[in-house]
Order: C-alpha cells, then sequence, then structure tokens
C-alpha cells in the first residue's frame, strides 16, 4: 500500500508502525528527532508553499493514498486559498483517495448530547467548531474522492490527556459530569489504515473507542494511577456530548484494540 502523510507527527508514527510493509512517505514542515520512525522516507517542506522538488518528485507523481493530519491553526483565515495551494501538489486522476483528519471538536457547541452515527451533521456555533467544519467543507469542495475522519481525544501510555493538569493539581473546568470521547493512538491508526486498504471512496466516518467516559471518572483514575491527589472541578458551565458510532467499526470490519481508557492505559 502506498501512502503520503502530510503533517506527519504523533499520529503518522503510529500509521507508519501499524503498516510496516506499506511504502510510506511522511511530509514534515521541518526537520525534527520527534517522532521520527527509522523504517520511513520523510521529505521536509512547507505544503503551502511547497518546492519545485517537492512537487516534481514526490506529490506530482504520487498514485496512493493521501493522509493529511494538519492542526487547524496552520491554516490562513482564507481557506479556499489555503487548500487550493494543496490542490496543486497534486494529479487527482492518479490519487487514489484522500484522507482528511479532522476532530469531534466539530461537536463542541454540546447541541446533541449523543451523536450516534457517522452521518450527523451538526451546525456548529462556537470558534473552534465553525473552523473545523469550514476546513472539512471546503476540502471536501476541492478534492474528489475524499474520507473525513473525525477523530476523538488521542492517546496512549506516552500522551495521556490531561496528565500535566493533574499532577499539577490544577483546577480542571466543567463539573466533571461532561463526557470525553477518546481513541488510542494505534485504534486511530489502526482505522485510518483499513479506510486506505478498501474500496471507501468517500463519506465521514466518526471514530472513537464508543465508551465516552466522564471527566470525572477520567481525571480520578489518572490521578490514582499516578498517586496524585484527587481532581478539582471547578462547577463552571461546559458544553458535553458522548459519541456512540458502533457503525464505523463494524463498516471497517475490525474492532478497536483498546475499548475504554482503562485498557489502554494498563
Amino acid at each position: 500500500m502506498d501512502l503520503l502523510l502530510i503533517g506527519a507527527g504523533y499520529l503518522a508514527r503510529k500509521i507508519i508502525t501499524q503498516s510496516p510493509n506499506s511504502n510510506i512517505v511522511a511530509l514534515r514542515r521541518k526537520k525534527s528527532n520527534q517522532d521520527l520512525v527509522e523504517s520511513c522516507t520523510y521529505k521536509y517542506g512547507d505544503v503551502f508553499s511547497p518546492t519545485n522538488d517537492l512537487m516534481n518528485n514526490i506529490t506530482r507523481p504520487f498514485s496512493g493514498s493521501v493522509v493529511v493530519m494538519l492542526n487547524p491553526s496552520t491554516y490562513t483565515n482564507d481557506l479556499t486559498d489555503s487548500i487550493s495551494r494543496i490542490v496543486r501538489l497534486f494529479d487527482q486522476n492518479l490519487l487514489k483517495k484522500v484522507i482528511l483528519v479532522s476532530s469531534t471538536g466539530i461537536f463542541s457547541d454540546g447541541c446533541r448530547n449523543r451523536i450516534d452515527n457517522s452521518y450527523h451533521q451538526p451546525t456548529p456555533l462556537n470558534k473552534r467548531a465553525k473552523k473545523i467544519h469550514a476546513i472539512e467543507t471546503e476540502w471536501c469542495r476541492q478534492f474528489k474522492n475524499i474520507i473525513v475522519v473525525r477523530l476523538g481525544g488521542l492517546y496512549c501510555s506516552e500522551r495521556i490527556v490531561g496528565l500535566n493538569s493533574v499532577l499539577s493539581d490544577d483546577m480542571i473546568d466543567g463539573n466533571g459530569g461532561e463526557y470525553l470521547n477518546l481513541i488510542h493512538s494505534i485504534d486511530a491508526a489502526r482505522a485510518i489504515l483499513q479506510l486506505c486498504s478498501k474500496h471507501i471512496y468517500g463519506g465521514t466516518f466518526l471514530i472513537t473507542d464508543c465508551n465516552p467516559a466522564t471527566r470525572r471518572d477520567y481525571y480520578s483514575y489518572i490521578a490514582k494511577l499516578y498517586g496524585a491527589k484527587p481532581p478539582k472541578f471547578s462547577n463552571s458551565s461546559r458544553k458535553t456530548y458522548a459519541c456512540v458510532a458502533h457503525d464505523v467499526w463494524a463498516q471497517l470490519g475490525i474492532l478497536p484494540r483498546f475499548p475504554n481508557y482503562i485498557s489502554g492505559l494498563a
């Protein structure tokens, strides 16, 4: 399987290690020892201002699947221009598919308490959700054969959500009853690789472990695991939503290897 990873950081490392027999090229903005994998070929450059070498030798002739993992903050306010710069890197007639890694943060308005399928289309209200929605919409407008993957919060034993706050005894927003929607980084990589390999060329996929945890339960567990003080919550008002999309795993033909944060951090 031929893969081109754009924004090759933490998640890209998991994708590379979960697919040792694939031919993978990873694009990074600059050289750094962080998140590198020896078995992978790395190329360096800015996809928004690419060099001729990057275009002519890497992106233009590429005919496999592209996985885009760019932080929303990397785009300019002119999304049409930002994404069109990336479009010009490729010959879309050659590409197999594009997978845009997005976020469950698109539901952060909390307009629905439970999202139980990948087909729910939100009407975002806050700034963060609007940015994510706009990015998804523009990618789908400019690329064909594009799949949108809305990932829950990524974690693993080396990257634990909220650990610094727990160890610093910080006040945590909310009352503790709000949900965390998580996905182990290995399971996120496995799901993306399944989407690359299967005959799926469009659609939106909501990928979490399908076991949303309350923030109080989660942070209490982390505190106990690391011998820290029990978490303190501010009791401020905070939107909440639970993502439980079993349809995705059924369609992919696999199940999460880590069905909850307790198994994922064991």
